[in-house]
């Protein structure tokens, strides 16, 4: 009977250990961010890098970009994603108005644009809208999915990119590392 006791105790605590650890995918690193109050996992042989162009004039600034694993010399663009803010005008009040705002605002920003597909979705009961999109930027023509979230009075994004060629074998991994955001 003791025994059963211990054993008992024993599985309860490890429950509750392991309960308390943030689910995570095998394969991905937890990213943490208390100042914007989310989490993110990215592929653990990724890396990170914070505050790349932060506190920019246009109120807009990556907190951090997650960057794969260079493929050689000819690997001539390393597939990423950028998790940036970006200040509203008082005129965008929620997640559609706010991707209306940054669709017709793109063109302007970005050489070639052209949206391939778009749609919303629902991650950490929070509404977010999506949109895949090409792009030329440096004379490399590049594509791009982004999910954006309305967070009072500013945006948060999140954009993955990569080669068109390369899009589809990135795709799945991109849309891993968007959904498993979570907001505190």
């Amino acid at each position: 009977m003791h025994n059963k006791i211990k054993t008992i105790v024993l599985l309860l605590i490890m429950v509750i250990l392991f309960g308390c650890k943030p689910d995570k995918r095998e394969g991905y690193t937890l990213y943490e961010n208390d100042s914007y109050g989310f989490s993110i996992e990215y592929p653990e042989d990724w890396n990170s890098r914070e505050g790349f162009g932060k506190e920019s004039e246009s109120g807009m600034g990556a907190i951090v970009v997650f960057q794969s694993p260079s493929e050689g010399k000819k690997d001539l663009f390393r597939e990423n994603t950028y998790i940036f803010t970006e200040d509203l005008p008082d005129s965008v009040q929620n997640v559609t108005q706010y991707m209306e705002y940054s669709k017709s605002a793109l063109p302007a920003q970005m050489s070639e644009f052209e949206v391939l597909e778009e749609g919303s979705a629902e991650m950490d009961d929070e509404k977010s809208e999506w949109i895949i999109f090409t792009y030329v930027q440096r004379l490399q023509k590049l594509q791009s999915i982004a999910y954006i979230f309305h967070r009072g009075d500013y945006g948060l994004v999140v954009i993955s990119s990569s080669r068109p060629d390369s899009f589809m074998s990135f795709r799945r991994t991109f849309e891993n590392i968007a959904t498993s955001i979570k907001f505190e």
